[in-house]
């Protein structure tokens, strides 16, 4: 099946058609014709001049041939199938290429049929070459059900056997009725298809439970409930657009064939308005005023292949319109899509390539439903096509809601299913600690860029006024942890914590700053402010106090940015200013920043924490108050304590090495916090790295057997979740 891309942007690795002993004798039958007729349309093209020109026009050839066989098999001639459209050379086929399409027509049995045999005469329409670059490869119905079964038919399956009154079938139909369906990677139909197959039987479903419920009293309201024109398509590649209509078309009447239904009458054109020829990261996406759900195959293409394929100006237009996907697959475009488009309650489903659960990948795709509500219901996370594929794929299927039922990852009931599509533990019953309370707070909110100082702003203001120095901090913010290779402050605030206005007057410097860039705004009412608020204008809208308290005596803090890519700890001076964009946590030994910057918390964080697109937002309330630190004994459990002993000194001692190895790598390179995790984390991190690698390592196992945990246990996320959960809920019932 082909997919939605511009012929240059296909797959990149092959998909193999599996081997025959795994087909029935109709998808054997179907494979073979499409095989022999492939070979004929690549003969023709051969021996033509103009090759691009005859390959189109002797695939519509055929494409109509076949339509035609199955319409005169089933008597529906005279069918009327559409006229080759555009010019081109003359076709001239030879005795022997006509008797290929001779014995088609007598030998195939037409009642065995699949309407996938026009996709696969596609594929077969290409050289071996062009077919391993566009990746445009059989694709067996039994993986397409992995979407379409989650996605659509199991809803329904669930909502018809739900079904207890007159009045529930009669709100079942009206609903079928304003169902809708969209594959926006559409290629031949194949997808199309196996769904409205499916919505037909369950049609059929319906009306049983309907007559079972009225006793042949009460006619059904009259059909059809569900039709063709309830399923869209969008398709870049205009030939397979066209087949896709066609695909449509055959099943219509195999369907209606197999449920004794009435044979439909609709031209083979009444599909051109569903079936789009356009490129679906352009063209706006059908919203039916009914519900919608979204199923296909997005086309796949690594980001570092982007610009060679589709060159530059194609390429920026696509960053400029999804920034947030530029560093992932191609593929992670059309969940952008989906969720712009997805009301709460409806569903996705998608096969991709298994790079979405991981890294960039999944930032810009699952990171991002779970962000937006949604919740993944079943998935496969590294599934190889069948046959000798070197390539795995993933398949996800979601509900834009919370979602109560079951979850199936590869084939098993999971409690639940983590973004990276592995079996992941139900942290939401994590209780809270109380000993972790007034540990960790946010940063204060100024309220106004007023208060914030540049470099030339403080000279000035202490040059006049010397004592104002006490009152101007550095002030430090989620950035500059992130990005600057010393995590320094690059900006000073004054801040006059919790002062009366008569105090704060005696700095006489920094209170005429004040009045100038921050009291004349409020007064003038250019800021919406409450009026206590304004009555204290002179102090931060939220100065923090109990954060100030414990800090107080401390000779240095940890920080941690409320919302970055990876979990970062930083060690900071105390006396500075730190803003909203930041977690204060009142601690200051190493030991403590190596529980923190362990992978046991990072994974406890990413399991309990939100996301804002694909970076973790890190809290104090559902994450660091949840988190459960190694106990000081089976009965004793103090947070801010370390507990007695050579395991927590050799988590403080590993900390230590790790944090001296991360501030040289970040100098010797030139890197912040954020760029130099993203190395640490990715397998392909230079050698230059390795140190950093090594110190990491050595952090975990301390960290871990501080915790009495399995040896290596911190890079099984699951069983890291589960151990700490049965921590959090032991250390709970302690108080």
């Amino acid at each position: 099946m082909p997919h939605a891309a511009d012929p240059q942007t296909r797959v990149e690795a092959r998909r193999e058609r599996p081997p025959a002993g795994d087909l029935d004798r109709p998808e054997r039958a179907t494979l073979e014709l499409a095989s022999r007729l492939g070979r004929l349309i690549r003969e023709v093209v051969a021996a033509a001049t103009d090759k691009p020109a005859a390959r189109e026009q002797v695939t519509r050839l055929v494409l109509e041939s076949v339509l035609a066989m199955f319409a005169g098999h089933v008597e529906l001639l005279p069918l009327g199938p559409p006229a080759v459209s555009g010019g081109g050379p003359r076709l001239i086929l030879s005795p022997a290429q006509v008797r290929v399409l001779a014995d088609a027509a007598r030998d195939f049995q037409w009642e065995d049929i699949r309407p996938e045999i026009l996709g696969s005469i596609f594929e077969q329409a290409l050289d071996p070459e062009q077919r391993h670059e566009l990746g445009a490869h059989f694709t067996r119905e039994a993986d397409i059900a992995r979407v379409v079964g989650p996605s659509v038919v199991a809803p329904w399956q669930a909502l018809i056997a739900a079904i207890r009154t007159p009045a529930d079938a009669e709100q079942a139909i009206a609903r079928m009725q304003a169902f809708h369906v969209l594959d926006p990677a559409c290629g031949c139909g194949n997808f199309l298809y196996v769904v409205y197959r499916a919505m037909k039987r369950l049609e059929a479903a319906l009306a049983d439970r309907w007559t079972k419920l009225h006793a042949d009293i009460t006619p059904p309201p009259p059909g059809p409930w569900f039709t063709v024109q309830q399923l869209h398509g969008i398709e870049i590649d205009g030939l397979a657009a066209s087949v896709a209509r066609v695909v449509l078309a055959i099943a219509e009447q195999l369907v209606s064939r197999e449920l004794g239904l009435p044979a439909p009458t609709r031209p083979v054109g009444a599909h051109d308005s569903t079936i789009r020829h356009a490129d679906a990261l352009v063209v706006d996406w059908p919203r039916p005023a009914g519900e919608l759900a979204i199923v296909g195959n997005p086309p796949f293409l690594g980001v570092r292949k982007l610009r060679r394929a589709f060159g530059d100006p194609r390429a920026l237009q696509l960053f400029a319109r999804y920034p947030g996907n530029r560093g992932a697959d191609y593929a992670t475009y059309w969940f952008t899509r989906a969720l712009e488009l997805l009301r709460p309650g409806e569903r996705a489903g998608y096969v991709c390539t298994n790079s979405i659960a991981q890294n960039e990948g999944r930032a810009a795709s699952i990171d991002r439903v779970l962000a937006a509500g949604g919740t993944i219901t079943d998935a496969w996370r590294s599934y190889p096509w069948p046959g000798e594929a070197a390539v795995h794929i993933a398949i996800v299927n979601w509900v834009m809601s919370p979602w109560p039922g079951p979850r199936t990852l590869e084939g098993r009931v999971v409690p639940a299913i983590s973004p990276g599509l592995t079996e992941a533990v139900d942290v939401t019953t994590a209780r809270h600690l109380r000993g972790n309370e007034g540990l960790c707070f946010m940063g204060v909110t100024s309220g106004n860029e007023g208060f914030v100082l540049t470099d030339e702003q403080r000279a000035e203001i202490v040059r006049g006024d010397p004592g104002s120095a006490s009152v101007i901090r550095p002030l430090l913010i989620g950035r500059d942890v992130s990005r600057d290779p010393e995590q320094r402050p690059t900006r000073h605030i004054i801040d006059f914590a919790a002062m009366d206005e008569p105090e704060a007057q005696t700095y006489a410097g920094a209170f005429r700053h004040l009045l100038r860039h921050v009291y004349a705004k409020k007064r003038s009412g250019s800021e919406r402010k409450t009026d206590a608020e304004k009555l204290r204008w002179w102090q931060f809208v939220r100065p923090r106090p109990r954060m100030r308290a414990a800090i107080a005596a401390l000779p240095c803090v940890l920080v941690i940015p409320c919302v970055a890519p990876h979990l970062v700890v930083s060690r900071q001076a105390r006396a500075t200013c730190f803003d909203h964009q930041l977690m204060v946590v009142a601690l200051h030994e190493y030991y403590h920043f190596g529980i923190l910057q362990s992978q046991l918390h990072a994974i406890w964080a990413r399991a309990r924490g939100s996301t804002l697109k694909g970076d973790l937002r890190y809290t104090n309330t559902t994450i660091f108050e949840t988190f459960p630190f190694p106990p000081l004994s089976a009965a004793r459990y103090v947070p801010g304590a370390r507990p007695p002993g050579s395991k927590a000194d050799r988590v403080a001692e590993t900390a230590e090495t790790f944090d001296r190895t991360r501030a040289a790598a970040c100098k010797q390179r030139g890197l912040g916090l954020t760029r130099v995790h993203n190395q640490l984390h990715d397998q392909r991190a230079p050698g230059s790295l390795s140190p950093l690698q090594s110190a990491h390592d050595a952090l975990n196992d301390a960290v871990t057997d501080c915790y009495d945990f399995p040896a290596g246990v911190w890079r099984d996320e699951r069983e890291t979740l589960r151990l700490l959960l049965q921590l959090n809920h032991r250390i709970a019932d302690l108080s």
